[in-house]
């Protein structure tokens, strides 16, 4: 088989971490309308072009520039060694002559990225993704300096309906047909396989080792490969299945293989592919009994100690399940009962978090070969990447209505969760993210799934397994007292 082009990409990941102020330079875009107000030496007009995106045209007085320009001077002039002059002693004209251009841009820097601040501050924007700015702007002596900024900012989120949202999800129970499927495929993990005698052919039960070579028109696609295929996998294509029963080791054979159009490769799918098949190994299995042999082979004291394992595992995914479930058609609710705008630039940001997740391992130089195109990838996973601001977003304002904030204790069991993840130990996971960016992300997160917990709490789910009723107190059947004769 070829390789797989797929990938599944997680729709549900972290959502609503507030970005850095790391700038990003960008083109002028217009505005109109805007308002401005004064602090200090610097004069600000904000302009909010819609529900997420904040135009802010600053002008720096001339004084003030001059006034951050000569420190800077000064500063690198004290640091400065030059043949003639003493330590700190070389002049600030020959430092212009040498440094002018390398000065102006860490001022230029500086100034912008306090007049931002300040401006965030003063007017209580929440920026969302890192700010852009229009141009290179630099600041010159003797000059005003202007220079504007573009960000996307967090919309007003008016929660409409938090609690009482009705859903439908049905909670699995374990049933005897659910463990006895599962014994089964514990069972079939453990076959042994053989191989059969050489005048066999391939049946249904076999699993073989097969080398082919495959062709689409003038292209090769794989040449030589050797696979092993079980013939009862229900993964298997149809038709290389039908091609390979009945057929002998050593015997060469050629088949068209058309793939399914549900196949994982969308460059395969639907196509007759000509291949050239040889067979190496044909092997039968054997299927351990369900007794006490089987669970020593696995690690426990016999068959009724592996069925109440398996049991116990069984109830665990089903009711992680339910709670997954619980959760998505929650979720889906809550976005449904609360709309709001979307900064596009944090679903471009997630959407790509979201690809590079999913395409983690393949280098770029492959995507051709196993059919991949990027952005049909990107295009259809642009809707969950939607969903994911929308419900991270929704979420922190829920936080924030209800003062949802983890506790220490919480921390600690998430960098737990995170070490065993990781397979790292625990002091080397809080090393790596003891960073202030890094713990807000994750206590943004925690804050987020408590927030989650909340409104998932204060659902309705009409398919509900009923609390059971307490049992009736029964009466004494003793008496007190024994009536004389």
């Amino acid at each position: 088989m070829l390789p797989k082009a797929s990938r599944r990409i997680d729709e549900r990941g972290g959502t609503g971490r507030r970005a850095g102020f790391r700038f990003q330079w960008a083109c002028p875009w217009g505005f109109d309308s805007p308002r401005s107000y004064q602090g200090g030496g610097m004069q600000v007009e904000v302009e909010k072009l819609d529900g997420v995106q904040v135009r802010l045209q600053f002008e720096v007085s001339s004084v003030d520039c001059d006034r951050d320009l000569n420190r800077a001077y000064q500063l690198y002039a004290s640091r400065k060694r030059l043949p003639g002059f003493r330590p700190g002693k070389v002049p600030v004209r020959r430092i212009k002559q040498e440094a002018r251009g390398v000065v102006t841009h860490q001022v230029s820097e500086q100034i912008i990225e306090k007049a931002f601040r300040k401006a965030v501050d003063d007017e209580g924007l929440r920026p969302v993704t890192p700010p852009k700015i229009e141009g290179r702007p630099q600041v010159e002596e003797g000059q005003p300096f202007r220079f504007t900024i573009n960000l996307e900012v967090r919309p007003e989120i008016d929660l409409k309906q938090v609690a009482g949202l009705k859903v439908e999800v049905e909670k699995k129970v374990c049933s005897d047909a659910d463990l006895d499927a599962e014994l089964e495929r514990l069972q079939r993990t453990r076959t042994e396989w053989s191989e059969v005698d050489s005048d066999e052919v391939v049946a249904e039960t076999h699993r073989v080792r097969v080398k082919f070579t495959a062709t689409l028109e003038d292209e090769v696609l794989a040449e030589d490969q050797v696979q092993t295929f079980t013939l009862d996998d229900v993964s298997l294509e149809p038709d290389i299945k039908a091609a390979l029963i009945g057929k002998k080791v050593g015997e060469p054979f050629e088949a068209s293989i058309t793939f399914s159009e549900d196949n994982p490769n969308e460059k395969l799918r639907g196509q007759a592919v000509a291949h050239r098949f040889e067979l190496e190994l044909i092997e039968e299995g054997e299927l351990p009994a369900l007794d006490d042999e089987l669970a020593k082979a696995v690690g426990l004291e016999d068959f009724e100690n592996l069925k109440e394992q398996v049991k116990a595992s069984l109830e665990y995914r089903f009711e992680q399940g339910y709670q997954t479930e619980m959760e998505e058609k929650v979720l889906d609710q809550l976005i449904e009962s609360n709309p709001l705008e979307v900064p596009p630039g944090l679903v471009n940001s997630h959407l790509d978090r979201m690809v590079r997740q999913a395409l983690q391992g393949i280098p770029p130089e492959r995507y051709d070969e196993i059919g991949l195109d990027l952005e049909k990838l990107r295009e259809e996973a642009r809707p969950g990447a939607v969903r994911a601001v929308q419900a991270g977003l929704l979420l922190e304002e829920i936080a924030e209505a209800e003062e949802l904030e983890p506790a220490p204790q919480d921390l600690a069991q998430e960098m737990a969760r995170m070490s065993r993840e990781m397979g790292q130990p625990l002091a080397a996971v809080q090393q790596k993210f003891k960073s202030a960016d890094a713990m807000a992300g994750i206590i943004a997160e925690l804050r987020n799934r408590k927030a989650l917990a909340f409104v998932v709490d204060a659902a309705e789910n009409s398919l509900a397994p009923a609390d059971p009723e307490p049992e009736a107190e029964t009466e004494s059947a003793d008496t007190d007292t024994e009536e004389e004769g």
